[in-house]
C-alpha cells in the first residue's frame, strides 16, 4: 500500500494541481495533506479535494509535518511530496515508485531539473536534496527522532539509506521544478529561509558523517 504525504505550508497556488496527479493514479492508496499551520486559502483549497487533511495549529516545520503525517498513514511505502511544486506527473510517480516497488531500493528521489544543463550534470558533488522521495516504512523508523527535525531529515534519510538494507537511488527530473522561497515568501524571509535550510544542512552533515565516523574510527582503536 502506498501512502502520499504532503507537508504544506501557504502552499494554495499549487497543492491542487499536485493533487489532481496523485488522485488519477493507480498505485496511490491514500493522500494525506498536513496543513502545517498555514495562513493563505491552502486549507480552503485541500479541503475541497477529498482526501486525508490534519491541520497543525502552528507551524511545526516539514520534517514534524512528515513525522504526523506517518503517524496517519496505513502505506509500508511512503510517497513525500512538497506542496510547491510544478510539472509533476503521473510519469513522475511512475518514476520514483518503481525503484522501490520493485525491491532495488529502499528510496528513491527525485532531483528537480535545474534550468542551467551543467548544474544537473554536479549533482554527484552535492548532498541529495528533494522533497519528492518515496521511502520504505522501515527506513523511515529506522531514523532517530532527534534527526526527524526541519531541513535536516532529508540528509538524515540518506545517511541511513545508504547504510543499511538496499541504499537509495536518485534521478535528475528535468521539467520538475519548484516556486523559490524568495519568490514564495519575499526576498527577506524567503533568504532567511534558504540560510536555515544551508545551515541545518551542514549541521547535520557533520553530526552523520564526521562526528559519527570519528567515535567509530576510536572505538575500533
Amino acid at each position: 500500500m502506498v501512502s502520499a504525504i504532503i507537508p504544506v505550508y501557504n502552499e494554495g497556488k499549487t497543492i491542487g494541481a499536485v493533487l489532481k496527479v496523485l488522485k488519477t493514479h493507480p498505485r496511490i492508496d491514500e493522500i494525506i495533506v498536513v496543513d502545517d499551520g498555514s495562513t493563505d486559502n491552502t486549507a480552503s483549497v485541500v479541503s475541497a479535494e477529498k482526501v486525508v487533511v490534519i491541520s497543525l495549529s502552528s507551524n511545526t516545520g516539514k520534517a514534524e509535518a512528515m513525522e504526523v503525517g506517518v503517524s496517519h498513514a496505513q502505506g509500508d511505502i511512503l510517497f513525500f511530496l512538497d506542496g510547491d511544486i510544478t510539472g509533476f506527473s503521473s510519469d513522475v510517480v511512475d518514476t520514483l515508485l518503481k525503484p522501490v516497488f520493485s525491491g532495488t531500493h529502499d528510496m528513491f528521489v527525485a532531483v528537480r531539473g535545474r534550468h542551467i544543463a551543467l548544474l544537473n550534470k554536479t549533482i554527484h558533488f552535492f548532498p541529495i536534496l528533494g522533497g519528492e522521495r518515496v521511502v520504505t516504512r522501515k527506513l523511515w523508523e529506522s531514523v532517530p527522532r532527534e534527526y526527524k527535525t526541519r531541513f535536516q531529515i532529508e540528509i538524515a534519510l540518506n545517511y541511513y539509506a545508504k547504510r543499511q538494507g538496499k541504499g537509495m537511488g536518485f534521478t535528475v527530473i528535468p521539467n520538475l521544478h519548484h516556486i523559490i522561497k524568495e519568490k514564495k515568501y519575499g526576498w527577506k524571509k524567503g533568504l532567511m529561509s534558504r540560510l536555515e535550510l544551508y545551515r541545518s544542512v551542514i549541521v547535520i552533515s557533520i553530526k552523520l558523517y564526521l562526528i559519527k565516523a570519528i567515535v567509530s574510527f576510536f572505538r575500533k582503536k
